[in-house]
């Protein structure tokens, strides 16, 4: 789906009858309009299941540099991630190697973060605007690093920006933004309005559900003598 704003804007104005089938929204509506509609798009990029971008990304590494900004006019340029899912390196050879993606805990507990040689750990920290991605080891040498991230749904710039969503987008940003600006215009949506908004965001949440994977408890293996990790100088 591609509409512009002014196109969703206009349909939910319809839907909760402030404007008829034959009017468009005047410009004080379409300016209110399109800040409720980017913030409710907002609003819906918190909600990891409402998100449809995994997006795949690769970045070059310095050698004996493991720190790095991410987002917009950061060292990684591009946009924020909420999350990172999964990271690799590749060699010169173009050999992968894959990272651990640890939260702040586990990677508080790395003795010596600045230590040079293969990457194999990486915490991010998603500070803001800018996101801070760490590694250990420091590169020892000029890695590609490839990671796949959660990217927050895309906002309109303008009345006439026009975004593309996937197939059901399109119904609950309608029916969602009629039933969040009819109180404004002192209007009551319908129960039936009210469902297809509560049902369409429903059926986005189930196709963007996660994969499961079945996955250990170290300490069931290990019990509490877990290898120790020469390159984190720490237990994994």
């Amino acid at each position: 789906m591609a509409d512009t704003a002014l196109t969703i804007i206009t349909e939910a104005l319809r839907e909760i009858r402030v404007i008829d089938a034959n009017e468009t929204p005047s410009s004080e509506q379409a300016a209110q309009g399109l800040a409720k509609l980017n913030d409710m798009l907002d609003s819906w990029s918190i909600e990891n299941i409402m998100c449809y971008v995994q997006q795949q990304e690769n970045f070059s590494l310095v050698v004996g540099t493991g720190e790095y900004t991410i987002g917009s006019g950061g060292t990684f340029n591009t946009t924020r991630p909420k999350s990172i899912n999964q990271a690799w390196v590749n060699d010169s050879n173009g050999i992968s190697y894959e990272l651990a993606v640890w939260g702040s805990q586990r990677w508080g507990q790395i003795r010596n973060k600045t230590l040079e040689g293969w990457p194999s750990v990486l915490y991010y920290y998603a500070d803001y605007p800018l996101g801070k991605i760490k590694i250990a080891q420091e590169p020892n040498q000029a890695f590609t690093l490839y990671i796949i991230s959660d990217k927050p749904l895309a906002q309109f710039a303008a009345l006439t920006t026009s975004v593309s969503f996937p197939p059901g987008y399109k119904r609950a940003l309608v029916s969602n933004l009629a039933v969040d600006r009819a109180p404004s215009f002192g209007k009551k949506p319908s129960d039936e309005l009210k469902e297809i908004a509560i049902s369409s965001k429903e059926v986005i949440r189930r196709l963007n559900l996660p994969e499961v994977v079945a996955n250990y408890d170290s300490e069931l293996v290990f019990g509490s003598r877990q290898p120790f990790n020469i390159n984190t100088g720490g237990y994994v």
